[in-house]
């Protein structure tokens, strides 16, 4: 069992029956706040050429993940926004600004987690969503599909994202979208073997931590993927 302590005071949960409805209810119930980032986004010098870059990932993630794209596709229909201008800002371009923090210590049972992406203590909220039998707790940001941050999901895994920068870019499935894949996870290494086959655009650092408190940490880039067992106390 997961203890966790908030200090966020937004607070929403969501049962859908698929992808599609929940990311319709999250627009649906987000649409201020995610019309507001977006027209924050719009507004920067990079935004045309980021636009254009986001689209050209929308095959090869349709075929790894169609039921994500089912969700973003709810979303922007909720939130009453154009789908390619939400897939985008779904990305959040994958930047290399943030350097979060993730601590794991007291035998895996104690787990810690610092977002540092500038300018977004506004753009999160607590979310606990169910689709079917699974539930996911987290701290979402508007406008994304979840995961990039730090969840605790009901097969029993806490998940902690990390920055992780490279040089490495390719056209992949981006990083935002396998962190969502993650957070779902029932098996860590078994997903590592999949994930080490797929073409991602750049890279995260993932850590894993079970309800016996067995830290698992992956590492990718664009071009590599390791996956290992640290020592707890762990900092990344």
């Amino acid at each position: 069992e997961f203890r966790i302590c908030f200090m966020l005071k937004n607070y929403f949960e969501f049962h859908a029956d698929n992808n599609f409805e929940l990311g319709l209810m999250m627009g649906a119930s987000f649409w201020r706040e995610t019309q507001a980032r977006l027209a924050r986004w719009k507004k920067e010098k990079w935004w045309k050429k980021q636009f254009i870059a986001s689209q050209k990932l929308l095959p090869i993630t349709r075929k790894h993940f169609p039921h994500l794209i089912e969700e973003v596709r709810g979303y922007a229909l909720g939130a009453k926004l154009n789908f390619e201008e939400l897939w985008t800002l779904c990305l959040e371009g994958d930047p290399d600004v943030e350097q979060c923090t993730s601590v794991v210590t007291n035998n895996g049972k104690l787990i810690a987690h610092n977002d540092d992406y500038p300018g977004t203590k506004n753009d999160a909220c607590v979310l606990k969503k169910t689709i079917g039998d699974l539930t996911v707790l987290e701290i979402f940001y508007y406008g994304t599909l979840g995961g990039n941050a730090v969840s605790v999901n009901s097969h029993g895994f806490a998940l902690l994202v990390n920055t992780l920068t490279s040089k490495n870019k390719q056209i992949g499935v981006p990083r935002n979208i396998i962190a969502r894949w993650l957070s779902e996870t029932k098996n860590p290494e078994d997903d590592f073997k999949k994930l080490k086959k797929m073409c991602r655009i750049s890279g995260f650092n993932y850590n894993f931590v079970n309800t016996s408190g067995r830290l698992t940490n992956i590492e990718t880039t664009a071009k590599e993927a390791v996956i290992t067992h640290p020592r707890i106390p762990f900092v990344h």
